[in-house]
């Protein structure tokens, strides 16, 4: 396949684990959350329940939040190089059309200063 084939064609990269990774992220970081939390919190204190059992709940749903965070920031990462490959690719191909266009201005260049140098001679040897 050549550049441009691979430049225009859709990535599946992302598979349904990814997804769901991301969608955790922006559930557990979100106000609603924050609220929910809260309350179970709250609850848990007025309540009196066990806080044992309380701090080893926290601690699993902290360490899977922190692995969906670090999955969610991966596949960024691989979002934004994309984005960057793809935008070096058109910055080269509009270098290379600059370079085209640079090589005819400059031959077009001489030949007017070839022009010049004969018309010169002509005015010399009159």
């Amino acid at each position: 396949m050549t550049d441009k084939q691979n430049s225009h064609q859709p990535q599946k990269t992302e598979t349904f684990l990814s997804k769901s990774a991301v969608i955790f992220v922006r559930i557990f970081g979100s106000w609603a959350s924050v609220a929910v939390h809260t309350l179970i919190f709250g609850g848990w204190f007025i309540f009196k329940l066990d806080l044992e059992q309380l701090l080893v709940i926290v601690s699993i749903e902290a360490i899977y939040i922190g692995i969906f965070i670090l999955m969610a920031e991966n596949i960024e990462t691989a979002q934004r190089e994309r984005l960057r490959e793809i935008e070096r690719r058109k910055d080269m191909a509009v270098v290379k059309q600059d370079v085209v266009v640079d090589k005819k201005s400059l031959k077009e260049v001489k030949e007017v200063h070839q022009k010049i140098d004969q018309i010169q001679e002509l005015i010399k040897n009159k």
